[in-house]
């Protein structure tokens, strides 16, 4: 009977941990997905990796992808319509610039029931090779995450752009990119 009521109590405990430790890992899951995501579109270690990626449709087509599975399925179509994805990569290649993100920092955490909305600032670094110069840039942004079978998924991205892309691309003042 002494080992019965023990492993209620166990069981008990373990389902009262498992169920307060849940938002945090959703959390953790959420910001890793983001962290990933934003390295994939920031780390270009070279300005030339453009000309391969727009050299035919089909790599262009099979870089985008590669984002794919950061994204909910509408998220995604935006992303790619919204050519998210391409922007570093254009504005490196025009600006003769390396890029990579040093650092990911989560100002704001909001969850909802089946929505975890993130609040970031991006640190990025520009290498001229050319010049052998550095220069530092921060994004900031909001992201929202939804879950999609058992899985965070970003759902929305909306960043201001940092000014040496608006530079590049021939953005305006105050540029907003969002999918």
């Amino acid at each position: 009977m002494k080992k019965f009521f023990m492993i209620i109590a166990l069981a008990v405990s373990s389902l009262i941990i498992l169920g307060c430790s849940s938002p945090i890992n959703s959390t953790i899951m959420a910001k890793d997905i983001v962290t990933q995501y934003k390295g994939q579109l920031y780390n270009i270690p070279e300005y030339s990796k453009s000309d391969k990626v727009f050299s035919d449709m089909d790599e262009v087509v099979k870089y985008i992808d590669g984002f794919k599975g950061y994204m909910t399925e509408e998220g995604y179509k935006r992303f790619g319509a919204n050519r998210i994805g391409t922007m570093p990569l254009e504005a490196c290649n025009k600006g003769k610039f390396n890029l990579k993100m040093s650092r990911i920092e989560f100002k704001k955490v909001t969850e909802e029931s089946n929505k975890i909305i993130l609040e970031y600032e991006v640190n990025l670094e520009a290498f001229y090779p050319e010049t052998q110069r550095t220069e530092k840039l921060v994004e900031t942004g909001e992201t929202a995450l939804i879950k999609e079978n058992s899985t965070w998924k970003i759902d929305h991205d909306w960043f201001r752009v940092v000014d040496l892309f608006k530079q590049e691309l021939k953005r305006g003042q105050g540029a907003i990119a969002k999918f």
